[in-house]
């Protein structure tokens, strides 16, 4: 099982290279922060103020983080239960 720092980390990575592409076609990013856990794994977001702002969920950027290993999960991150 990893830290819930270490998994911040990567998750944070993730979310900056994925904000990046956001970026590109002219996306405003909001913050960087923990959403929620559930038993397997630990959801970090990047809000995106201009989705919110027009009612659409989850109006973020979603990453998962396995808590066994570290690796990224984003299959289907919308739909993991919480």
């Amino acid at each position: 099982m990893i830290s819930f720092t270490k998994a911040q980390e990567t998750a944070f990575r993730e979310l900056s290279r994925l904000a990046k592409i956001r970026r590109a076609d002219g996306t405003r990013i909001g913050e960087f922060g923990f959403s929620r856990e559930n038993q397997d794994h630990w959801i970090f977001a990047a809000s995106l103020p201009d989705l919110q702002a027009e009612g659409w969920a989850p109006g973020a950027i979603l990453v998962s983080i396995r808590k066994s290993d570290g690796q990224i999960v984003n299959d289907d991150v919308e739909n993991l239960e919480v």
